[in-house]
């Protein structure tokens, strides 16, 4: 049966508004949905308080989207049923996540819309996977999300719909620079790469030309292919007397089609020449990794050691004194 679940995005000052939300939808028997509640953890022991107490229907849920956070109280955590979802890593994975999410409806039929289209998933896949190699990829880990994504395909669509002529990519450099991607970072040097990688992906010689950023053999897809499929297509809807609505949605599925195929192309594991970084920053990687597996590793084989080293005889002994008093105060 599907429900409405009114959803809740967490954040100052919306405390009050979401316990009169769940208040609510607890007598009535609906669902709710409060997001990133790891931004108010010292507020969830009052939402685990009002939970007891609550005269909850039967058909009641409360659903809790959050990240992994060291202060997320343990009690909550344990009355919940939790599903876990982390989306698997590299570029190749991140950037057909993208276009599956996009889809054909919002591939635009420009071509050059389409292809800053393209460098702005593979320049949102590079600036995330790049975390993988926290320090020495990025400072620390930022949070760049698909909200990002999204703001920054309004900007190109609205640059793109204001009219023919040469699109001001500084103005996108700085606009994502400054405010979107750059404004998750508080490093100087990590700031200089935000830059540096807008200037390989968003210029008229990658766009409009067909150079390779990062120096790569991969690229973005030519417009040239795009102009014989439109021909093919247009011949195509000729001979089938199809409507124009439907040579745009067409057109722009075997855009889409091209742009995948074109991904696919990619390794399945990232190389460091993708983050334009160098080889041997897969050796620190490695090191890296396998401190924490062996620190995780002795963490588990700990409270063994403790159990086969217990001795009864000397735990008598230490207690003794405390034993021999609490006899003498019940006497």
């Amino acid at each position: 049966m599907c429900r409405y679940c009114p959803q809740v995005a967490m954040g100052q000052s919306q405390a009050g508004a979401a316990l009169e939300l769940i208040t609510s939808a607890a007598r009535s028997g609906e669902w709710v949905c409060l997001k990133n509640i790891h931004l108010m953890t010292a507020w969830l022991p009052s939402l685990e308080k009002e939970l007891r107490a609550l005269d909850r229907h039967d058909d009641f849920r409360l659903w809790l989207t959050t990240e992994a956070h060291p202060r997320f109280p343990g009690i909550l955590a344990e009355s919940c049923l939790k599903v876990t979802y982390e989306a698997p890593q590299g570029v190749k994975k991140n950037m057909l996540r993208t276009y599956t999410t996009w889809g054909p409806d919002l591939i635009p039929s420009a071509p050059l819309h389409a292809r800053a289209l393209f460098a702005l998933a593979w320049f949102h896949a590079v600036v995330q996977e790049r975390r993988t190699f926290v320090p020495q990829g990025w400072a620390k880990f930022y949070e760049f999300s698909d909200a990002d994504l999204r703001v920054s395909m309004d900007i190109l669509s609205q640059l793109f719909r204001s009219g023919p002529g040469r699109v001001p990519w500084e103005f996108v450099h700085g606009l994502y620079e400054g405010a979107i991607y750059g404004g998750h970072v508080d490093n100087l040097h990590d700031l200089h790469v935000i830059g540096s990688y807008l200037r390989e992906f968003f210029n008229p010689a990658v766009l409009e030309q067909g150079s390779q950023p990062l120096g790569l053999s991969f690229h973005i897809p030519s417009s040239a292919s795009y102009k014989v499929q439109f021909y093919l297509l247009v011949l195509l809807v000729d001979l089938c007397h199809a409507t124009s609505a439907s040579t745009v949605s067409m057109s722009n599925y075997l855009f889409l089609q091209d742009y995948i195929s074109t991904i696919l192309q990619l390794s399945d594991t990232d190389r460091p020449e993708y983050f334009g970084l160098p080889a041997n920053v897969e050796r620190s990687l490695q090191r890296i990794t396998s401190r924490e597996v062996i620190s995780q590793l002795n963490a588990l084989t700990r409270p063994v050691e403790g159990v086969a080293k217990f001795d009864r005889e000397e735990w008598q002994l230490r207690l003794a004194p405390v034993l021999n008093l609490w006899k003498k105060l019940n006497q």
